[in-house]
Parts: C-alpha cells; structure tokens; sequence
C-alpha cells in the first residue's frame, strides 16, 4: 500500500469556480503531500534522484575506519577515492528487517536539503544491505561535550538551540517529523560552532489529518514526550508529532544548559517528573532549575508542556529565543539588545493569552537575572577551588 493512501493527504481546497487562495499554511501542506508523494515514488520503485549503482558505488570509496557495529547496521567512515573527501558510510542489513521503513529513511533524507540537517550523498542496495553515503563532520557528537551536572554556556546553547530549531522547523514545513532528537543524534563541526541533525531512520512523513494515528514507542526514552509514554495498551494512537519533536528539542536544551536529565522518563514512574506534572511551583524553585536564567526557564516550561495542545511549536522557539534571549560577551554584557518578558508586560498568563506572542510559564520566574548571573559565577568559582 502507498504512503499516500496510508497516510490520507488532503489536497489543496479549490473551488472550481475561484483561483485557489495562496497562503503560507497552504505551502506549507503542498510541499508534505508532494513529500509523501516523491516518498512513496522512492520506495516503490526503490530508487531516488541519489540512487546509485551498488557495484558502481562501492568503487569509489575507500573505507577507513569501522566506527560503530550493531545487529543491524554498520556506521564505516570512508573515503572518496577520486577527491579524497571523506564521508560516513551507514550499511543496514535487510535481513529480517522492515524494508519498508529502511526503505523510507533513504527516501526521506534524498529530499533532505538544510544547513542544519547532514547531507545525503548517495544511496544504494543490493538483496543484502541498504548503503547510505552522508556527509562527515569531525567535531563529534553533541553528547560528548556537555559536562556532567555542569552543561555548557549560554550563548553557546543559544546557538545550538537555534541552528536545531533550524533544521526542526525546516523539516515539519516539508511534513517530516524527525521522531528520535537527542545529542547522540546531533553532530558538530571541527570550531564547535555548526550542529547538524542525523539519522534520519525513525523520520516520518506527517499526515495532514489530525485523525491519523502514528506508532507511540518510537524515540529514545528520556527525550520521549508523555503521551508516548502514557500506560495504555494501544501501540498506535492519534499524535502531534511536531509537538513530541519539540518536547524532545526541549529536553536536549535542558541537558544542554544544566548538563543532566530533568527525569529519567516523562511518566508516573519519575518522582521528579510527577512534581513536574503536579506541583511544578515546586520543582521549578529547586536546584537545578534555579541555576537557570528566567528566559531560558520560560521557554523550557514552554517547550515541556505536559499538553501538547499547548506546547509551543519550533516556530513559537524560535520567536521567542530572537526575541528575548540575549547574546552576552565573555563578561556577561549584552552584545545585542532583547526585550525582557517582563518589561514586555508578559508577566501574567492572562496578558499573554491575550497577546499575539508567546504566552507566559505556568509559573512566575524565579529571582532576577542580576541574582541569576551572581549565582553562576559562585557555581563555576566553586569548582576551581
């Protein structure tokens, strides 16, 4: 069965008797159905525009290094024989395996094309494997640089978060949810500035009917948002899956800013996320939530909406981080100038739900950001003494 019979796309409304009406919203649903149309096209026909011979492919490359080895796949890195680049080889074994869904993950990131997203090269696959040729960055995994219970700086978060934001943003305009987001799943360049989304293999392409039901357990646990996470039998229910994308950007911020976890998993079996979920007050007023500054507070609430309904969407992230999260120098000036929620006059979730921005947390923010900055620097002083 196709993906677009199985996902149910609705078409554009046009009435025969007007020029159909071009909005942002309607672009946006265009560019998915034709997403999901170019998908099932690749998976049916088992080729796309990067679809390579397989004999062809595999002499043009030299291998390397074996990076990683799994059951199921092999992540090799490479290089190309003719221009020397090197490259990272992902080969997935087919045996005993969906191909359906192996098959979508190469169709999916070959349409794939942002700044923020690692480059697809080519592709190809004989009866045994599935072989993805991407591109390669030699900063590492995300992961690897945030120190334990300490996290990294502000600004530094502020960029990565942005550039993710990017990318997320950029994939749910084309109907993709990218469904498993966390720091082993985002790359760095070699300055340490540039983050790049990868593995794409649990993407999915989103159906334009809110009726349309999804598999719940995919993702990794900590960065699951709750209603995947619900104590419920069924194993496929109706989901935002943008909003569950945004949960787990969410959760990366929080690691990225505090350098843990706020829970092991979004559910009842977390004694700090069922504070989180019934006296947030509370928790919000506790360490390490207080070494938090109030804006970067204020937006996690947001992205960590126990409702999806009203979790913010990555557009909603990023307005708010250009709007009032500031970019500070190396002694914690202000080198380019944001308003304060605040001053703003956003410091009440009445006023903002009667606002075209975004609206205030469930809960006041705690301290000022002078109060804040002083406790930074004791926390940092009090690991070199």
């Amino acid at each position: 069965m196709s993906v677009k019979k199985v996902l149910d796309w609705m078409a554009l409304a046009i009435d025969v008797d007007k020029k159909p009406v071009v909005t942002e919203a309607s672009k946006v649903t265009e560019q998915a159905s034709k997403v999901a149309e170019q998908v099932d096209q690749c998976i049916r026909h088992k080729t796309s525009k990067k679809h390579r011979v397989f004999k062809h492919l595999l002499q043009e490359y030299v291998v390397l290094q074996n990076l990683t080895s799994g059951s199921t796949a092999t992540i090799f890195l490479a290089q190309e024989a003719k221009t020397g680049r090197v490259v990272v080889i992902k080969e997935q074994l087919l045996e005993n395996r969906d191909l359906y869904s192996i098959s979508r993950e190469a169709a999916i990131h070959s349409m794939v094309h942002h700044e923020n997203v690692i480059d697809l090269i080519a592709t190809s696959r004989n009866h045994k494997v599935m072989v993805l040729v991407q591109e390669y960055l030699s900063g590492g995994e995300l992961f690897d640089i945030v120190v334990p219970d300490v996290g990294l700086d502000t600004a530094i978060v502020k960029s990565y978060v942005l550039q993710l934001s990017s990318a997320v943003g950029y994939l749910h305009n084309m109907g993709i949810a990218h469904r498993d987001i966390k720091p082993e799943n985002i790359v760095l360049d070699e300055s340490k500035s540039t983050v790049k989304l990868i593995d794409l293999g649990l993407s999915e392409v989103i159906s334009s009917d809110s009726k349309a039901i999804y598999k719940r357990h995919i993702g990794t646990i900590p960065y699951m948002a709750p209603e995947l996470l619900v104590q419920d039998a069924a194993p496929r229910i109706t989901l935002d899956l943008k909003k569950a994308d945004v949960w787990a950007l969410g959760i990366v911020m929080y690691c990225l800013l505090v350098g843990r976890f706020p829970w092991s998993k979004a559910n009842a079996n977390s004694k700090e996320y069922r504070k989180y979920q019934c006296k947030p007050e509370e928790l919000l007023r506790a360490a390490p939530w207080t070494t938090l500054g109030p804006v970067q507070r204020e937006l996690l609430v947001h992205m960590l909406d126990i409702n999806p309904e009203s979790r913010w969407s990555v557009n909603e992230v990023q307005n708010y981080i250009y709007r009032f999260w500031p970019d500070l120098d190396k002694k914690g000036r202000r080198t380019v100038e944001c308003d304060s929620p605040i001053d703003s006059g956003y410091n009440s979730m009445s006023e903002m739900s009667n606002s075209s921005a975004p609206c205030s947390p469930r809960v006041a923010a705690v301290g000022d950001a002078g109060d804040h900055n002083r406790k930074i620097a004791m926390n940092l002083q009090s690991l070199y003494v």
